[in-house]
């Protein structure tokens, strides 16, 4: 099985477009493409991501990607 490479994924752009117009929506201070890349958020996202996709859809990996999706949205409180 071929190891699941984050970066430069459609998932990496999915993810930095979502959080760009999320940022642009709320009018909040505009950050760069790294400094959203090196944000615990997204390194938490990544983590969540690559594990699912190398390891597979275990109870562990489906529980700890949900998380990281509702912080990625800021949905942590649902």
């Amino acid at each position: 099985m071929e190891e699941y490479v984050w970066e430069n994924s459609a998932s990496e752009r999915t993810c930095l477009n979502t959080l760009f117009q999320i940022r642009a929506a709320e009018k909040a201070q505009d950050v760069s493409r790294q400094e959203l890349l090196d944000s615990d958020v997204v390194l938490g996202y990544k983590k969540s991501l690559v594990a699912l996709r190398n390891e597979g859809e275990t109870e562990k990996n489906m529980a700890e990607y949900k998380n990281a999706v509702k912080k990625l949205l800021n949905l942590d409180g649902l």
